[in-house]
Order: C-alpha cells, then structure tokens, then sequence
C-alpha cells in the first residue's frame, strides 16, 4: 500500500532530491528517511563549506495514534555566516501543501539565508 509519505518520497525524487536513511530521528517518528539536494538558486555560499552549493532538506514525520496517522514535514537550509551557524526553516507543512508549495518555500529559505550579514560586516 502506497502511503502519503511514499507519494512525498516519489514526488521528490523526481524533482531531483536524494533520500537517505535518517541517523538522528526523532523518537515516535515512524519515516526513517530524510531528502536532499543542492539548490539551483543563487545562494550565499556557507562558510564552512567552500565551492559548494547550499542545499534544501525536507524532513518527514508521522505517527499514529489511536489510528489514524498524522504527517508533516520540515524544510530546511542550513550554513554557518559570520561565523554562527543558522538555520532556516518551514514547518510543520502538511505534504500536500510541501508539494504545491515547495518552489516558494526553497525560494524563501535562500532569501533568508542571503539576507544575512556578510562576514566582513560582523566585523563593524
């Protein structure tokens, strides 16, 4: 039986997002993968990590209780600027709404991460 989270699971591999298994889940969540990829929007680079592109993180959950299950997920952009670290982040969305949505939301996530300071301003 196809679930939801599988038809999220398709939805993003076939926009070119990479699933794999999750090391750190969250207790009582019943997905045991996590998405990825580099976005292809201009994007400040992380600090950290030289030459590469930022990349989009779709997170998964759901459980059930008494039932009936419950889904969402969290998309997410994380990097270090000015020396800190930072995330930024859309929750919780439901995974219908994550794939009508998604295009806004990456485009958000990377307004948000280049409207930080650059490190040479931090300095001031």
């Amino acid at each position: 039986m196809l679930t939801r989270s599988d038809e999220l699971r398709g939805w993003l591999e076939a926009r070119g997002f990479r699933t794999a298994k999750e090391p750190l889940r969250r207790e009582g969540n019943e997905i045991d993968w996590y998405a990825y990829k580099c976005t292809e929007r201009e994007a400040r680079e992380c600090e950290c990590n030289d030459g590469k592109p930022m990349q989009i993180v779709v997170k998964p959950f759901a459980c059930t209780h008494h039932g009936e299950t419950h889904e969402s997920s969290t998309v997410e952009l994380t990097g270090e600027a000015g020396g800190l670290w930072f995330t930024q982040q859309a929750y919780p969305l439901r995974h219908d709404e994550l794939m009508l949505r998604m295009e806004d939301i990456e485009r958000m996530l990377i307004r948000a991460w280049n409207a930080l300071l650059p490190a040479v301003e931090t300095a001031k």
